[in-house]
């Protein structure tokens, strides 16, 4: 493929309301995998384990559907991934990855070529969630990002939630997600590419997340989900060339993003020198797990 170094948006995806699903492993009611093609961060399918296991998923589609790239956003996998689509009556391996560590970074696989297809079949080594998948054929740009545009993987910056007392002392920070926001500016397009995809792109994720690899070639581990999506004008230079603008955050997949399961409870945290005030009594503690003294503030 020659287009490897330029911008491909996966949001299109093949996997809608209308496919049917059905996992080796049971998932926990209220969890189960149709909720992969939702395109939400808050709705999960989560596996019956406690722990990840080995696990595979059959996606069966009404119809025949065209897919190349397939995204994963939102998950705790680890060892190989791999994707197989049905052609004829035999599944065939089209993408497959190592995931190192458990860390929930998304991952962006493309396949060497269009296939067409009734039905995908994805297998984990390891996993117990995953909150969004993606499979179709991606809009790539005609041009590729210019001097300026920022890597997502240099540009994460955490969010940071401060904690503080009600007398104003400050307790410590943690960071509750990374993200990166980015500005993304492409000229000198052709007028006719810019009506016939672009439109589209705009009408669909101006509500609706997608994927992002801006240079899946020299940059393999830089694709983000992407979210709160500001689409700027579109203005002509000449009557040959138009310029396209947007704004938005881009989400690398921490697991740290992600609440525990229903049924999990959170490992503890440290709350040392905290002192909490109410009314006239106060509670001080080092830790969750240390006896609590109540005591009367004079």
């Amino acid at each position: 493929m020659d287009n490897l170094h330029r911008p491909r948006f996966a949001f299109k995806s093949v996997v809608d309301s209308s496919a049917s699903f059905s996992s080796t492993v049971e998932a926990r009611e209220g969890f189960g995998p149709r909720n992969i093609a939702l395109w939400s961060a808050w709705t999960t399918w989560f596996l019956n384990s406690e722990t990840p296991t080995e696990v595979e998923l059959s996606i069966v589609f009404p119809s025949s559907r065209a897919v190349q790239s397939f995204a994963f956003y939102g998950h705790n996998a680890l060892g190989v991934i791999a994707v197989d689509v049905l052609i004829g009556a035999t599944y065939v391996e089209v993408a497959t990855t190592t995931v190192a560590e458990r860390n929930g970074k998304v991952i962006y696989l493309i396949a060497p070529m269009v296939y067409n297809t009734t039905s995908i079949r994805l297998r984990f080594a390891s996993i117990n969630y995953l909150t969004v998948f993606y499979a179709g054929v991606d809009l790539v740009t005609p041009v590729g990002c210019e001097v300026g545009w920022q890597d997502p993987s240099l540009g994460q910056r955490a969010v940071v939630s401060h904690e503080v007392s009600r007398r104003g002392v400050w307790l410590g920070a943690s960071a509750e997600r990374w993200i990166s926001e980015h500005e993304l500016k492409l000229r000198y397009m052709d007028p006719e590419w810019v009506y016939d995809y672009w439109v589209e792109f705009v009408e669909v994720c101006s509500t609706q997340p997608f994927f992002l690899h801006w240079n899946a070639q020299d940059w393999p581990q830089s694709a983000i989900f992407c979210y709160d999506t500001l689409f700027g004008r579109t203005p002509y230079h000449t009557t040959l060339d138009v310029e396209i603008n947007m704004l938005f955050t881009g989400d690398f997949g921490a697991i740290a993003h992600f609440d525990p399961p229903p049924h999990i409870e959170p490992e503890p945290s440290s709350t040392e020198g905290m002192f909490l005030q109410t009314g006239s009594l106060a509670l001080v503690g080092t830790s969750i797990n240390d006896t609590v003294v109540l005591q009367t503030e004079e």
